[in-house]
């Protein structure tokens, strides 16, 4: 089990990989939309469904569920629920045209205890700023935060005790008091 748990991550940080440099790609030729293969993040789910030995490992691992892309409701709880309660690490778009993503975030920041590492881009919202005044944010470490125009980012105090790391593109920075 452990050499397939092996495989099993590498796929998935590699298809993360590709998926991401498909998204730098589109953001330096100035395409904002989504990445045209979300659905190749997915690809290294396939590999869960070669067999029943290869799922019930799969399944048995919560490190393998930790990074979440989310796209839709459904695969956002499953994974939420298989790494139970290890730490996550979050990348999100969010567009002011789709509305699931709403509640795709709010299920996410329910978890905001367990998230160490954050990257959201907007597209026309600003949904996740009004959640740094409701969510602690414990341990998050890297928080990485692009909107598409100039954007007040306020960070309360005390919100990200951990944080290490902050990229801000298109944001100015102000600490509420």
């Amino acid at each position: 089990p452990e050499i397939l748990l092996r495989i099993f991550k590498y796929c998935r940080d590699d298809w993360l990989t590709h998926a991401y440099m498909l998204q730098h790609a589109q953001r330096r030729s100035q395409d904002y939309s989504e990445p045209s293969s979300y659905g190749s993040y997915d690809l290294w789910l396939q590999i869960t469904h070669v067999c029943g030995h290869w799922r019930r490992i799969a399944l048995a691992d919560p490190s393998l569920w930790t990074q979440l892309r989310p796209h839709t409701l459904e695969r956002t709880e499953a994974f939420l629920q298989r790494s139970q309660q290890m730490p996550l690490s979050v990348i999100v778009s969010m567009d002011a045209q789709d509305d699931g993503m709403a509640e795709i975030m709010g299920l996410i920041l329910g978890h905001a205890s367990r998230i160490h590492r954050l990257r959201v881009r907007y597209i026309g919202t600003s949904y996740t700023d009004r959640a740094w005044d409701v969510h602690h944010f414990p341990q998050l470490r890297c928080l990485s935060l692009y909107h598409e125009r100039d954007h007040p980012f306020i960070q309360p105090k005390n919100a990200f005790p951990l944080l290490e790391d902050l990229r801000l593109n298109n944001y100015g920075v102000a600490n509420a008091l």
